[in-house]
């Protein structure tokens, strides 16, 4: 029991942000959220994340497939903006992991055509791919760039997190942020949904405040407590990227 407005209150009848804060005050010994028992039907938490390792798996197989088709393409060119390389050439002893930021962008990034090369990718295996490969395909499609805060764990795995940019919230699942992250950390991910939860891919930037004061400074982004405004025609994952690197 505790004191709530007033009020003597179960903590398990509070709202999760308020049971994390109470939690984190030592007011309470735990969240009680964390242990609430599924309801019949929902999956447990040992079921959640059998099914995020097994997307993450595909993921991280598709993702390097296509990555491998494009490191004669458009890599180089978004290497050299983003300052991995400083020629063409060096992308031939480059490591893959080095040249992360600038795979990201080329498969998950808007082409002249308006279609990720993510999705022209799924549209030349169509008929290779199981269902589960299929879905998660269209979910890379349409994946989300965004800067997001940690609004705090999810009941079952994972946590929950906030949009800046567009508002909303979404379940996401990400085991080393499930472990790391604080409550209000600010970090910009690329989010896709191959179930009811999101996952994250490719490159993770933690916004700290050199890059805030960049993309203010520079870039015409508005910062506020809560909400960011950015520029319709700005390219927001290559612009950060490109500061972290720098």
């Amino acid at each position: 029991m505790v004191e709530w407005n007033g009020l003597m209150v179960d903590a398990r009848q509070l709202s999760l942000d308020v049971q994390e804060a109470a939690a984190r005050k030592g007011i309470i010994p735990y969240v009680p959220a964390y242990h609430t028992p599924p309801r019949a039907g929902e999956p447990d938490r040992e079921d959640i994340l059998e099914r995020y390792r097994w997307f993450r798996r595909l993921s991280t197989d598709h993702q390097t497939a296509a990555a491998k088709e494009l490191l004669d393409g458009p890599v180089a060119d978004i290497a050299l903006r983003l300052g991995l390389i400083r020629d063409p050439a060096e992308l031939v002893d480059a490591d893959f992991g080095d040249l992360a930021p600038a795979l990201d962008i080329a498969l998950f990034g808007a082409t002249e055509d308006g279609v990720p090369r993510i999705t022209r990718y799924a549209q030349s295996r169509q008929t290779e791919m199981e269902d589960d490969e299929r879905t998660l395909l269209e979910s890379m499609g349409h994946a989300r760039f965004s800067v997001f805060e940690v609004m705090g764990r999810h009941v079952r795995a994972g946590m929950m997190v906030r949009d800046m940019i567009r508002g909303d919230e979404a379940w996401l699942m990400d085991i080393g942020l499930e472990k790391t992250a604080p409550i209000s950390m600010r970090v910009a991910l690329r989010l896709i949904r191959p179930e009811d939860f999101w996952m994250s891919t490719g490159v993770a930037v933690q916004m700290d405040e050199t890059i805030w004061r960049v993309l203010e400074r520079d870039y015409g982004v508005r910062r506020s407590r809560d909400s960011l405004v950015v520029p319709d025609d700005l390219k927001l994952d290559e612009v950060i990227f490109k500061i972290a690197i720098a």
